[in-house]
């Protein structure tokens, strides 16, 4: 940590992203780094989000290609055609993805005019790119007007998917998080980066946090959580509890199971008995690959997709008295998005994603379980 706070010392102050994350571990920030965004070409339509997307067709003509402007169907794909001196004539064909450049080469204004899958469309946006450290932000002003907006204009953060701006301000650094801001310039844009703290947290929680938080940025574009105190320590219990009572996931009923505790068994705890009901729970003693694992089953997946106004809850027990299990991670997951916030919606499984378990066969006294995985 100390390395990375190395990294991102302050070149430039700048207004801060005012935002407030309630009880998700996150605390005071450090002092913010700003750098100067470049602009960047889109690499393929596939980068420009549907909200950054609009139809084109002699129905359809865009206002940017000014007065006089029009579009023509021709037998092989469209025909543009402007008075302007920046272009007077753009051929578009189904299979080649043409760039317009309506900008100066100081200030580009680049569009990505290409065939959809439900007639031709143009990508209406400006890439700008920046560096901090080991990490890469791109920035998408959707709508060509130069400014920043909530909810309309989109950001990647290193190997994570494109999404819209929220009013978190969020991206993660490891365990970590910080708060960015993006904001207009004489020449372009510019973005601050401020560093939170590192949560608190010993060295497996701290490894099932960044895990946690790369899935959600890399699959989902969503922005990192913190780690909660409370909910952890009540995980810790619970996890202390299947241990000292040598829980074996493919061992008999034994009327409560891993979400649940016995008063009268070694270890409970109310604290812990209430984390067990409301948290995630994997037969491993590493936390970061039980992140990894459930992530990619349809049901424990959800538990990882909540809202950063609280923290995870992570316990772990790095041991185990049977050979069937390998350790215990606890993990109480932050409620999950109404369907009016999740935008865009959050899909289990993922788009294209393969050997996902759907289902898991209850062991019986012959068989052991065994996930049923899609194709």
């Amino acid at each position: 940590m100390p390395r990375l706070l190395a990294l991102l010392r302050p070149l430039a102050t700048s207004a801060l992203f005012v935002g407030l994350v309630v009880g998700s571990g996150h605390a005071e920030e450090a002092a913010p780094t700003t750098v100067a965004l470049r602009p960047v070409k889109l690499e393929a339509p596939l980068d420009i989000p549907p909200l950054a997307r609009r139809p084109l067709g002699p129905e359809a003509v865009p206002a940017w290609l000014g007065e006089g402007a029009a579009v023509e169907a021709t037998r092989t794909g469209l025909k543009l055609t402007s008075a302007t001196k920046r272009f007077r004539r753009t051929l578009l064909t189904p299979k080649k993805t043409q760039r317009l450049n309506l900008g100066t080469r100081k200030a580009p204004r680049e569009l990505l005019l290409f065939a959809g899958p439900e007639g031709y469309e143009v990508g209406v946006a400006t890439a700008w790119q920046g560096t901090f450290g080991k990490h890469r932000l791109l920035f998408l002003d959707t709508d060509l007007d130069g400014k920043v907006t909530v909810g309309v204009d989109c950001i990647r953060w290193g190997a994570g998917v494109m999404r819209r701006i929220t009013s978190y301000g969020l991206v993660p650094i490891g365990s970590a998080s910080a708060r960015f801001t993006v904001t207009p310039t004489e020449t372009g844009f510019s973005a601050t980066l401020t560093p939170l703290p590192a949560p608190k947290g010993n060295k497996l929680q701290l490894a099932c946090l960044t895990a946690c938080n790369d899935v959600r940025n890399r699959l989902y574009g969503l922005p990192p959580l913190g780690l909660d105190e409370a909910k952890s320590l009540g995980c810790q219990k619970h996890a202390t509890y299947l241990f000292l009572n040598n829980y074996d996931f493919l061992g008999p009923w034994d009327g409560v199971g891993s979400h649940g505790e016995k008063p009268e068994a070694p270890g409970y705890s109310e604290d812990g008995a209430r984390a067990g009901r409301l948290s995630t729970i994997g037969g491993r003693g590493d936390a970061a690959l039980t992140a990894r694992d459930q992530s990619r089953t349809m049901i424990h997946r959800i538990a990882w997709l909540g809202v950063p106004d609280e923290g995870l809850g992570i316990g772990v027990e790095a041991r185990s008295k049977n050979s069937h299990v390998h350790g215990y991670t606890v993990v109480w997951a932050p409620s999950l998005p109404t369907i009016n916030e999740a935008r865009p919606p959050i899909l289990v499984p993922a788009p294209g994603a393969r050997g996902v378990a759907v289902g898991v066969a209850r062991p019986t006294s012959t068989t052991t379980a065994r996930a049923c995985r899609s194709p």
